[in-house]
């Protein structure tokens, strides 16, 4: 977020290149923080053995959520809804998934486990 045009220059792109990716670089990358989230999500209903929800949320964001999204939104916005699109798909999977979670926590406090 910093140094964006540093880190583009790295791909030896020429500078008008440079400067019209630089507000685009930053926009991916505003939800990117929170990406750890949604990986996080996964990983809790992988582990608790619900690989079934963890596919349905890499599904929903991947092919129900995002393509739709990236068609729609460069019909609307153009180019700059082809790069909002990510962000805005990737903030909705990190609502969803911790909605998920916590409907899942909730559901394993009713379950006494007793040792």
């Amino acid at each position: 977020m910093l140094k964006p045009n540093f880190i583009l220059s790295l791909f030896n792109v020429n500078s008008e290149i440079i400067a019209l990716g630089i507000g685009y670089f930053r926009s991916l990358y505003t939800v990117f923080i929170l990406y750890g989230i949604m990986i996080m999500n996964i990983t809790f209903f992988q582990s608790i053995g619900k690989g079934s929800i963890a596919s349905r949320i890499v599904l929903l964001r991947q092919l129900i959520l995002f393509v739709p999204s990236l068609l729609l939104f460069s019909k609307i916005f153009g180019i700059n809804g082809v790069w909002f699109a990510q962000s805005i798909v990737d903030f909705i999977m990190i609502i969803v998934g911790l909605a998920l979670q916590k409907k899942e926590y909730k559901r394993l406090k009713v379950i006494k486990i007793e040792l």
